[in-house]
């Protein structure tokens, strides 16, 4: 992503007060406070999100931003992250500075988690061997149900916000014809 330059300086984290979810449309990743959880959830006992911390200028982040369509930006207080390599439990930083991330737009959260494609959860599990997460963290992402690739998507991976809106307004642009007609 005309980002490699970036890819050999992270830090593996944990944000302690969020989690991993398969909730953004298509079965795609986002994060989402730990008090987000709901019953119906495809997902148990879901583990503090770990993931790779990097130090990137404005600009890379303005090319971030270009590929992560349907994700929004999101600020983190540093104290919510712990370094892994500390392996400590404490605060990160006492410092009032915070982190960026990605989640999920409003308009493309689906209602409930859905499981992922294999190769697209195959990527992430690669990524956390790769950067060292906590096994526990790894051994987590390895028991999700996954959708095989060549499997179709049940309707369950479309229906957020945004689908419910086209579907009402296509209704509208329906009956407004025949509205129209009739008040002629």
């Amino acid at each position: 992503r005309q980002l490699a330059h970036i890819h050999a300086s992270g830090t593996p984290v944990r944000l302690r007060n969020y989690h991993l979810r398969f909730k953004h449309r298509g079965g795609f990743a986002t994060i989402a406070p730990h008090h987000q959880e709901d019953d119906r959830s495809t997902l148990r006992n879901t583990p503090s999100l770990e993931g790779v911390l990097y130090a990137i200028s404005p600009d890379d982040l303005k090319t971030l931003k270009k590929y992560e369509t349907g994700y929004s930006t999101i600020l983190i207080p540093t104290s919510e992250l712990v370094h892994l390599a500390d392996d400590d439990e404490g605060d990160a930083t006492n410092s009032q500075d915070y982190v960026v991330t990605f989640a999920s737009k409003w308009d493309v959260t689906l209602k409930y988690d859905v499981p992922p494609r294999r190769a697209y959860l195959n990527k992430i599990l690669n990524g956390a061997e790769h950067f060292q997460l906590s096994h526990e963290y790894q051994n987590w992402l390895k028991s999700i149900t996954t959708l095989r690739d060549d499997e179709p998507a049940p309707a369950a991976y479309s229906e957020s916000p945004s689908a419910t809106l086209a579907k009402a307004v296509v209704a509208l642009a329906l009956v407004m014809p025949m509205y129209i007609t009739l008040v002629q």
